[in-house]
Protein backbone atom coordinates (compact mmCIF):
# COMPACT_ATOMS: atom_id res chain seq x y z
CA UNK A 1 0.00 0.00 0.00
CA UNK A 2 2.48 2.27 0.91
CA UNK A 3 4.41 1.62 -2.61
CA UNK A 4 1.55 2.23 -4.28
CA UNK A 5 1.21 6.09 -2.82
CA UNK A 6 4.65 6.73 -3.08
CA UNK A 7 4.39 5.48 -7.17
CA UNK A 8 1.26 7.72 -7.15
CA UNK A 9 3.04 10.66 -5.99
CA UNK A 10 6.33 10.66 -8.28
CA UNK A 11 3.48 10.09 -10.86
CA UNK A 12 2.49 13.24 -10.85
CA UNK A 13 6.15 14.57 -10.40
CA UNK A 14 8.48 16.13 -13.47
CA UNK A 15 12.03 17.04 -13.36
CA UNK A 16 12.03 19.56 -16.23
CA UNK A 17 9.07 21.69 -17.46
CA UNK A 18 9.53 22.04 -21.62
CA UNK A 19 7.29 23.16 -23.96
CA UNK A 20 5.31 20.06 -23.97
CA UNK A 21 5.70 19.08 -20.23
CA UNK A 22 3.80 21.41 -18.11
CA UNK A 23 2.44 21.42 -14.26
CA UNK A 24 -1.86 21.65 -13.57
CA UNK A 25 -3.08 22.45 -10.32
CA UNK A 26 -6.66 20.44 -10.75
CA UNK A 27 -4.32 17.45 -11.24
CA UNK A 28 -2.20 18.46 -8.13
CA UNK A 29 1.16 17.98 -10.62
CA UNK A 30 4.35 19.46 -9.17
CA UNK A 31 8.05 19.73 -10.35
CA UNK A 32 10.93 18.26 -8.28
CA UNK A 33 14.66 19.12 -7.90
CA UNK A 34 17.15 16.29 -8.54
CA UNK A 35 17.03 14.53 -5.31
CA UNK A 36 14.23 15.51 -4.25
CA UNK A 37 15.34 18.44 -1.98
CA UNK A 38 13.02 21.29 -3.54
CA UNK A 39 9.49 20.85 -4.80
CA UNK A 40 7.50 23.55 -6.82
CA UNK A 41 3.75 23.31 -7.52
CA UNK A 42 0.72 25.05 -6.23
CA UNK A 43 -0.34 25.76 -3.41
CA UNK A 44 -2.97 28.17 -1.05
CA UNK A 45 -1.73 30.22 2.08
CA UNK A 46 -2.97 29.54 5.98
CA UNK A 47 -6.88 30.45 5.81
CA UNK A 48 -6.79 31.47 2.43
CA UNK A 49 -8.23 30.25 -1.24
CA UNK A 50 -5.95 31.84 -3.39
CA UNK A 51 -3.35 29.67 -5.52
CA UNK A 52 -0.17 31.09 -6.08
CA UNK A 53 2.81 28.89 -7.38
CA UNK A 54 5.83 28.64 -5.05
CA UNK A 55 9.20 26.60 -4.52
CA UNK A 56 9.33 25.14 -0.54
CA UNK A 57 11.30 22.28 1.06
CA UNK A 58 10.34 19.02 0.29
CA UNK A 59 11.67 16.93 2.87
CA UNK A 60 10.41 19.50 5.64
CA UNK A 61 6.79 17.96 7.16
CA UNK A 62 5.83 21.73 7.65
CA UNK A 63 4.98 23.43 4.30
CA UNK A 64 7.99 26.42 4.26
CA UNK A 65 7.33 28.53 1.38
CA UNK A 66 10.87 29.87 0.16
CA UNK A 67 9.61 31.91 -3.11
CA UNK A 68 6.65 32.51 -4.92
CA UNK A 69 6.13 33.50 -8.45
CA UNK A 70 3.07 35.29 -9.06
CA UNK A 71 2.94 36.90 -5.46
CA UNK A 72 1.19 39.74 -6.65
CA UNK A 73 -1.51 37.80 -8.93
CA UNK A 74 -2.38 35.36 -7.64
CA UNK A 75 -4.93 32.73 -8.97
CA UNK A 76 -8.70 32.90 -7.76
CA UNK A 77 -9.57 28.70 -8.96
CA UNK A 78 -7.45 25.81 -9.52
CA UNK A 79 -7.59 26.27 -13.18
CA UNK A 80 -3.90 27.17 -13.10
CA UNK A 81 -0.81 26.49 -15.38
CA UNK A 82 3.46 26.60 -14.95
CA UNK A 83 4.54 26.03 -18.28
CA UNK A 84 6.26 27.40 -20.86
CA UNK A 85 4.91 30.21 -23.29
CA UNK A 86 4.71 30.83 -26.31
CA UNK A 87 7.61 33.09 -26.67
CA UNK A 88 9.56 30.70 -24.71
CA UNK A 89 9.46 31.91 -21.06
CA UNK A 90 8.10 29.98 -17.87
CA UNK A 91 4.79 31.41 -16.72
CA UNK A 92 2.15 30.97 -14.53
CA UNK A 93 -1.86 31.03 -16.64
CA UNK A 94 -4.82 30.39 -15.59
CA UNK A 95 -6.49 28.86 -18.08
CA UNK A 96 -5.58 30.24 -21.56
CA UNK A 97 -5.18 33.62 -19.61
CA UNK A 98 -1.66 35.27 -18.64
CA UNK A 99 -1.25 35.82 -15.24
CA UNK A 100 2.89 36.17 -15.23
CA UNK A 101 5.90 35.72 -16.81
CA UNK A 102 9.69 35.33 -16.35
CA UNK A 103 9.36 38.38 -19.35
CA UNK A 104 12.37 37.40 -20.98
CA UNK A 105 13.26 39.37 -24.28
CA UNK A 106 15.98 38.32 -26.92
CA UNK A 107 15.60 36.77 -29.67
CA UNK A 108 15.57 33.15 -30.39
CA UNK A 109 14.41 31.37 -26.97
CA UNK A 110 13.37 28.52 -28.40
CA UNK A 111 13.74 25.27 -27.08
CA UNK A 112 13.62 26.68 -23.52
CA UNK A 113 13.32 24.71 -20.75
CA UNK A 114 13.02 25.03 -16.60
CA UNK A 115 14.18 22.93 -14.17
CA UNK A 116 15.01 23.43 -10.04
CA UNK A 117 18.64 22.92 -9.04
CA UNK A 118 19.77 21.47 -5.54
CA UNK A 119 20.30 25.02 -4.34
CA UNK A 120 15.96 25.77 -4.67
CA UNK A 121 17.36 27.52 -7.80
CA UNK A 122 13.92 27.90 -10.47
CA UNK A 123 16.46 28.51 -14.06
CA UNK A 124 14.99 28.79 -17.62
CA UNK A 125 17.81 27.93 -20.16
CA UNK A 126 17.38 28.31 -23.92
CA UNK A 127 18.57 25.40 -26.39
CA UNK A 128 22.10 26.02 -25.79
CA UNK A 129 22.12 25.21 -21.99
CA UNK A 130 22.50 28.72 -21.10
CA UNK A 131 20.67 29.96 -18.39
CA UNK A 132 18.87 33.19 -19.10
CA UNK A 133 16.62 33.79 -15.85
CA UNK A 134 16.46 32.44 -12.04
CA UNK A 135 14.48 32.67 -9.89
CA UNK A 136 17.60 33.61 -7.31
CA UNK A 137 17.55 37.19 -8.97
CA UNK A 138 13.85 37.69 -7.38
CA UNK A 139 14.16 37.20 -3.90
CA UNK A 140 11.08 37.14 -2.12
CA UNK A 141 11.25 37.14 1.65
CA UNK A 142 13.31 34.40 2.17
CA UNK A 143 17.03 33.85 1.74
CA UNK A 144 18.83 30.90 1.31
CA UNK A 145 22.71 29.26 1.72
CA UNK A 146 24.36 30.01 -2.40
CA UNK A 147 21.50 32.79 -3.04
CA UNK A 148 23.58 36.13 -4.24
CA UNK A 149 22.25 39.34 -1.90
CA UNK A 150 23.30 42.23 -3.60
CA UNK A 151 23.76 44.62 -5.72
CA UNK A 152 24.89 44.23 -9.62
CA UNK A 153 26.55 47.47 -9.85
CA UNK A 154 26.94 47.83 -14.01
CA UNK A 155 22.96 47.62 -14.88
CA UNK A 156 22.06 48.95 -11.31
CA UNK A 157 20.03 45.69 -10.66
CA UNK A 158 19.68 44.81 -6.63
CA UNK A 159 18.73 41.90 -5.05
CA UNK A 160 16.64 42.03 -2.07
CA UNK A 161 14.19 40.44 0.05
CA UNK A 162 10.53 42.07 0.57
CA UNK A 163 8.60 40.38 3.32
CA UNK A 164 4.79 39.11 2.99
CA UNK A 165 2.14 41.48 3.54
CA UNK A 166 0.76 38.82 5.86
CA UNK A 167 1.45 35.42 7.30
CA UNK A 168 -1.69 34.38 4.75
CA UNK A 169 -0.81 37.01 2.01
CA UNK A 170 2.25 36.59 -0.11
CA UNK A 171 2.16 40.08 -1.95
CA UNK A 172 4.44 42.65 -1.21
CA UNK A 173 4.87 43.68 2.36
CA UNK A 174 6.18 46.91 4.02
CA UNK A 175 9.68 46.08 5.08
CA UNK A 176 12.50 44.75 2.52
CA UNK A 177 16.37 44.35 3.42
CA UNK A 178 18.76 45.43 0.38
CA UNK A 179 22.17 46.72 -0.08
CA UNK A 180 21.57 51.08 -0.55
CA UNK A 181 22.47 51.74 -4.27
CA UNK A 182 23.73 54.67 -3.15
CA UNK A 183 27.31 55.67 -2.10
CA UNK A 184 29.27 53.54 -0.39
CA UNK A 185 27.91 49.83 0.31
CA UNK A 186 25.66 49.60 3.65
CA UNK A 187 22.61 46.72 4.07
CA UNK A 188 19.08 48.94 5.04
CA UNK A 189 15.91 47.20 6.72
CA UNK A 190 13.52 49.58 5.08
CA UNK A 191 10.02 50.35 5.33
CA UNK A 192 7.94 51.73 3.00
CA UNK A 193 11.32 52.30 0.79
CA UNK A 194 12.24 54.32 4.11
CA UNK A 195 15.69 53.41 5.78
CA UNK A 196 14.85 52.27 9.37
CA UNK A 197 17.32 50.35 10.45
CA UNK A 198 21.42 49.80 9.61
CA UNK A 199 22.04 46.33 9.44
CA UNK A 200 25.36 46.61 7.86
CA UNK A 201 27.00 50.28 7.98
CA UNK A 202 30.40 50.28 6.17
CA UNK A 203 33.34 50.66 8.18
CA UNK A 204 35.56 51.99 5.50
CA UNK A 205 36.71 48.64 4.71
CA UNK A 206 34.33 46.26 4.34
CA UNK A 207 30.85 45.53 6.13
CA UNK A 208 30.01 45.90 10.20
CA UNK A 209 27.62 43.06 10.11
CA UNK A 210 27.40 40.40 12.93
CA UNK A 211 29.25 37.69 11.92
CA UNK A 212 27.43 34.58 13.01
CA UNK A 213 30.23 32.47 12.35
CA UNK A 214 31.27 33.12 16.24
CA UNK A 215 28.16 31.45 16.69
CA UNK A 216 27.27 28.89 14.55
CA UNK A 217 28.99 28.22 10.87
CA UNK A 218 25.52 27.77 9.13
CA UNK A 219 25.34 31.73 8.85
CA UNK A 220 29.02 32.25 8.09
CA UNK A 221 28.82 34.60 4.85
CA UNK A 222 31.35 35.97 2.01
CA UNK A 223 31.25 39.41 1.45
CA UNK A 224 32.17 40.48 -2.26
CA UNK A 225 32.70 43.90 -3.27
CA UNK A 226 34.69 44.64 -6.73
CA UNK A 227 33.64 47.74 -9.65
CA UNK A 228 30.94 44.63 -11.16
CA UNK A 229 29.38 43.49 -7.86
CA UNK A 230 28.46 44.25 -4.01
CA UNK A 231 26.59 41.01 -2.30
CA UNK A 232 26.91 38.59 0.23
CA UNK A 233 26.79 35.21 0.10
CA UNK A 234 25.95 32.08 2.61
CA UNK A 235 27.74 29.16 1.54
CA UNK A 236 26.53 25.68 2.16
CA UNK A 237 28.32 24.88 5.15
CA UNK A 238 26.66 21.18 6.18
CA UNK A 239 24.51 19.45 3.76
CA UNK A 240 22.49 17.63 5.80
CA UNK A 241 21.17 21.19 7.89
CA UNK A 242 18.33 23.51 6.28
CA UNK A 243 18.22 26.65 6.82
CA UNK A 244 17.07 29.76 5.75
CA UNK A 245 16.74 33.42 6.74
CA UNK A 246 13.15 35.28 6.54
CA UNK A 247 12.07 38.58 6.50
CA UNK A 248 8.28 38.21 8.21
CA UNK A 249 5.55 40.62 7.80
CA UNK A 250 6.93 42.74 11.14
CA UNK A 251 9.94 43.74 9.50
CA UNK A 252 11.99 41.16 11.94
CA UNK A 253 15.11 39.43 10.06
CA UNK A 254 15.57 35.78 11.31
CA UNK A 255 18.14 33.10 10.67
CA UNK A 256 16.41 30.14 11.11
CA UNK A 257 17.64 25.92 11.10
CA UNK A 258 14.69 23.12 11.11
CA UNK A 259 14.63 20.87 14.07
CA UNK A 260 14.44 17.60 13.14
CA UNK A 261 13.54 15.59 16.66
CA UNK A 262 11.04 18.69 17.34
CA UNK A 263 9.61 19.72 13.80
CA UNK A 264 10.07 23.38 14.40
CA UNK A 265 12.30 26.08 13.22
CA UNK A 266 14.85 27.58 15.48
CA UNK A 267 15.41 30.98 15.54
CA UNK A 268 19.49 31.49 15.51
CA UNK A 269 19.43 35.22 15.09
CA UNK A 270 17.03 37.82 15.06
CA UNK A 271 17.71 41.71 14.06
CA UNK A 272 16.35 44.30 14.91
CA UNK A 273 17.21 43.02 18.51
CA UNK A 274 18.87 45.22 21.02
CA UNK A 275 22.32 44.82 19.73
CA UNK A 276 24.91 45.31 22.16
CA UNK A 277 27.94 43.40 22.07
CA UNK A 278 29.32 41.18 19.46
CA UNK A 279 27.00 38.09 19.35
CA UNK A 280 23.95 40.50 20.14
CA UNK A 281 21.66 40.62 22.58
CA UNK A 282 18.58 38.45 21.34
CA UNK A 283 15.30 39.27 22.62
CA UNK A 284 14.10 35.61 23.89
CA UNK A 285 17.23 36.08 26.37
CA UNK A 286 15.98 39.08 27.88
CA UNK A 287 13.56 36.82 29.67
CA UNK A 288 16.28 35.17 31.50
CA UNK A 289 16.65 34.87 35.19
CA UNK A 290 20.03 35.66 35.41
CA UNK A 291 21.66 39.23 36.49
CA UNK A 292 23.98 39.08 33.57
CA UNK A 293 22.48 39.60 30.39
CA UNK A 294 21.96 36.69 28.16
CA UNK A 295 23.02 35.69 24.73
CA UNK A 296 21.64 32.97 22.15
CA UNK A 297 24.08 30.48 21.22
CA UNK A 298 24.10 27.51 19.04
CA UNK A 299 25.05 24.55 20.66
CA UNK A 300 25.48 20.79 19.23
CA UNK A 301 24.52 17.98 20.85
CA UNK A 302 27.06 15.76 19.66
CA UNK A 303 25.56 12.75 20.69
CA UNK A 304 22.94 13.05 18.26
CA UNK A 305 25.18 13.77 15.15
CA UNK A 306 23.71 16.82 13.27
CA UNK A 307 21.33 17.82 16.01
CA UNK A 308 21.53 21.61 16.95
CA UNK A 309 20.06 23.00 19.87
CA UNK A 310 19.35 26.76 20.13
CA UNK A 311 19.92 28.20 23.84
CA UNK A 312 20.77 31.26 26.17
CA UNK A 313 23.36 30.91 28.35
CA UNK A 314 24.90 33.99 30.51
CA UNK A 315 27.45 36.47 28.86
CA UNK A 316 30.26 35.55 30.60
CA UNK A 317 30.29 32.10 29.60
CA UNK A 318 30.08 33.33 25.88
CA UNK A 319 34.38 32.39 25.95
CA UNK A 320 33.55 28.65 27.49
CA UNK A 321 30.28 27.39 25.39
CA UNK A 322 31.34 28.60 22.12
CA UNK A 323 34.82 30.58 21.60
CA UNK A 324 35.03 33.50 19.08
CA UNK A 325 36.60 33.28 15.79
CA UNK A 326 38.25 35.71 13.67
CA UNK A 327 35.60 37.38 11.28
CA UNK A 328 35.69 36.19 7.61
CA UNK A 329 35.36 39.99 6.35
Amino acid sequence: MITLILLLHFCNSTETITSARFISDAKNEFLLSSQAIFKLGFFSPLNSSRRYVGIWFNQVPKQTIIWVANRDTPLRNRNGIFKIADDGNIAVFSGSILGCSSNVSMAGLVNSSARILLTGNLVLTNGSGHVVWQSFDYLTDRGLPRRKFGLDQRSGFNRFLTSWKSNADPTHGEFSVGFDPHGSPQIFLYKDSAPSYQLGPWNGHTLNVPNFSSVTPLFSYKFINNKDEVYIIFPLPNASTTSRIVLDPLGTLQGQIWLHESKSWSSIFIVPGGQCDTFSLWPQCNMQPQNQKAVLLLARVRARGNYWLSKCVEKRKVEVVGRPRERNL
